[in-house]
């Protein structure tokens, strides 16, 4: 990132520079928010807000994690839905599934109430992103109880539950068959 080393063929973009401060933050490495601060300075597009803003939720700290919830569940909000999306997407990456976790209620209270309040637009991003499926048995059951227990979902969220709920058991289904082939 400070450009002191450089490899042949390997074009240091815009975008490679922000998903690899990202990928910092993600990890919780000390320096990161530090990248994130003087990166955003050096890139002020819409791209680069994006960035910075799934920089700062990405990190592994369940405070972080509370708060950034708190701000896409609330109905009304400073942030464009692009913004929103980007950090939907980027609130729980795979190795924080443990963090992820401790959401999986307040995901399936938020969804009935945002249901009926928000657009497909933000209830596609909110399901497929943050929808609590981790590939095991007990995530599986829980998606497949809110679908029976909520038929009259909207067909928007209704959709994606099911892609989701199908997507989780594939999950499993291959978790399974790696764990059988040693």
């Amino acid at each position: 990132l400070d450009g002191k080393t450089k490899w042949k063929g390997l074009m240091m973009d815009q975008d490679r520079r922000w998903r690899i401060i990202v990928r910092l933050n993600s990890n919780g490495w000390k320096g990161a928010r530090d990248l994130a601060l003087q990166e955003s300075k050096r890139d002020p597009s819409e791209s680069g807000q994006k960035f910075k803003l799934v920089a700062e939720a990405s990190k592994p700290s369940l405070e972080i994690k509370k708060e950034w919830f708190k701000k896409i569940s609330f109905e009304k909000t400073e942030l464009s839905l692009a913004r929103l999306k980007a950090v939907m997407e980027g609130l729980f990456p795979r190795q924080q599934e443990e963090l992820h976790k401790h959401f999986s209620e307040d995901f399936f209270k938020n969804l009935l109430h945002l249901s009926d309040k928000k657009d497909p637009e933000f209830l596609r991003p909110y399901i497929q992103y943050l929808v609590p499926a981790f590939g095991t048995k007990e995530s599986i059951d829980r998606l497949h109880t809110f679908i029976k227990d909520h038929p009259k979902s909207s067909p928007v969220v209704m959709k994606t539950l099911r892609v989701s709920h199908q997507e989780d058991e594939k999950t499993l289904r291959i978790r399974a068959l790696a764990a059988s082939h040693p």
